[in-house]
């Protein structure tokens, strides 16, 4: 009997050992705990909670140690519901898609909620989400597309966010005040600015050393090279730049190279303009265009005489996305978007030189917007309002322009932007030295781009001459705008 009592001993012992060692000690029935904790945060029944609190349940947890994975199983009902997933509708092909997708992981990585994308090319999306929304669908609860959707969706697809982003401490003073400005429709705030874009000449600085090309302040003395004797400020300072770069490059190497018809032809014909042919003689709202005008025609006879002296060839997106056809095109007249796609081949020795306006050059921002999806129920919306924190901070911000080019609207995050690369600092000094004003605000805008990008598209492969592209931009802009005056009435 002795014996029987030792042993027994023994094993309560052993028992308090394992308790106290592995920081658990469950008394029954309940006892003064040391420390209990209550779930202050959403919790769901049966989902394994990884934080440092502790669970009430039928007994009493007590604990001598950080607790570690505790499985609930007791009812517990989460205090604020969150979604799990939201879904997003944008047009991010290229390569600051990637960057993109960077900035959603860390999202989804610090939250637990999947940012699940549909990308698509933006001509795509845009008939998408119109159809969609015609025909009664539901969108998604993020949009991420352009300030030049605002007039087109405002009060649609898009619904104001003024109280939302008062509520997350969101406002003005933290944006550049054009691009915040840029989400305004009707005195109501539609979206938030990401970024600020405009299109620049990219150009291979290993050619400008090897043919002793000089090239337009500022970019030669960013780069360290030979300065020709202006900037590029209007149309002619290009045309004539263009000229020399010809006339000291090998027959066997363009210039200038384009893509046939697509919308960055729109921004080769906006992006040198000193008026605005859309408005004309007319307001936004009640637009008079004159696509026939000196101004106008001028542009469209510039991309007509690159053509006929032989100053660029028409070839594929991808490949002047090699780093501008492996060194057999100079030049590429495009959006900060391709730094991305250039930064990350392995040796492609490229530059940027501003493209300057005397009014303000042409430009445009990504924005997130949100439909009514957004608000279909508390879980998406508190899903959503843990999505735009993350997005508009210096870091997320910051990441998206040091990474895919974009100017950052986030006033916090210009700095790092401007410093991150002499690329960077090119874009920036094109966008706020020297000022940007957005394409006109008008519903019909995305369709008006899709008329010059194909009219600019012939003319640039010779089909057309530029009083026949103006003639008929005009003629088809005028019989849009009627159709659209038509159905509004």
């Amino acid at each position: 009997m002795p014996a029987q009592k030792v042993v027994v001993a023994i094993l309560i012992v052993l028992v308090i050992i394992f308790a106290v060692s592995t920081g658990y000690l469950l008394v029954f029935p309940p006892a003064a705990p040391e420390k209990t904790v209550t779930v202050t945060q959403s919790v769901t029944v049966t989902r394994t909670v990884t934080s440092t609190v502790t669970i009430m349940t039928t007994g009493t947890l007590i604990t001598t140690a950080p607790p570690t994975t505790v499985v609930v199983t007791p009812t517990v009902r989460p205090t604020v519901p969150v979604a799990k997933e939201i879904h997003q509708w944008d047009g991010l092909t290229g390569g600051d898609g990637v960057v993109f997708d960077e900035i959603v992981w860390k999202f989804g990585n610090a939250t637990g909620i999947k940012i699940v994308r549909t990308t698509l090319f933006w001509n795509d999306l845009y008939a998408r989400v119109s159809s969609t929304y015609k025909a009664g669908g539901e969108l998604p609860p993020v949009l991420l597309m352009h300030t030049s959707e605002v007039p087109l969706y405002a009060g649609t697809v898009f619904v104001p966010i003024d109280d939302l982003v008062k509520e997350l401490g969101i406002s003005k003073d933290m944006f550049l005040e054009t691009a915040w400005e840029g989400c305004i429709w009707n005195g109501k705030l539609y979206c938030l600015p990401w970024d600020v874009h405009l299109f620049a000449v990219f150009f291979r600085i290993d050619l400008a050393q090897q043919y002793d090309i000089p090239v337009p302040p500022p970019a030669c003395k960013t780069y360290g090279l030979k300065c020709w004797d202006k900037p590029i400020r209007d149309r002619n300072d290009y045309l004539e730049w263009l000229r020399l770069a010809k006339s000291k490059l090998p027959p066997d190497i363009a210039p200038a190279g384009w893509t046939p018809g697509d919308l960055n032809n729109f921004w080769a014909y906006w992006g040198f303009l000193e008026s605005n042919p859309f408005v004309g003689t007319g307001t936004e709202q009640d637009p008079k265009p004159d696509f026939k005008s000196q101004d106008s025609v001028e542009v469209f006879r510039l991309h007509q005489k690159m053509y006929e002296e032989g100053l660029g060839t028409v070839v594929t997106w991808n490949d002047l996305a090699s780093c501008l056809c492996n060194g057999k095109v100079f030049t590429w007249y495009n959006g900060p978007w391709m730094q991305t796609t250039f930064d990350r081949l392995e040796a492609c020795p490229y530059g940027v030189i501003p493209v300057f306006s005397k009014v303000g050059t042409w430009g445009n921002s990504h924005i997130i917007a949100l439909t009514e999806t957004a608000f279909k129920d508390p879980a998406t919306l508190e899903a959503v309002k843990l999505y735009l924190k993350h997005l508009y901070t210096a870091e997320s911000n910051g990441y998206w322009g040091m990474h895919a080019g974009h100017v950052p609207t986030f006033k916090e995050a210009l700095e790092p932007y401007k410093s991150f690369s002499f690329h960077r600092a090119m874009f920036a000094a094109q966008a706020f030295d020297f000022g940007f004003r957005y394409l006109p605000r008008h519903a019909l805008i995305v369709q008006v781009a899709d008329i010059v990008a194909n009219a600019l598209g012939l003319l640039l492969a010779g089909q057309t001459t530029a009083e026949e592209a103006a003639t008929s931009v005009q003629d088809q802009v005028i019989e849009a705008l009627e159709a659209f005056k038509a159905a509004a009435s």
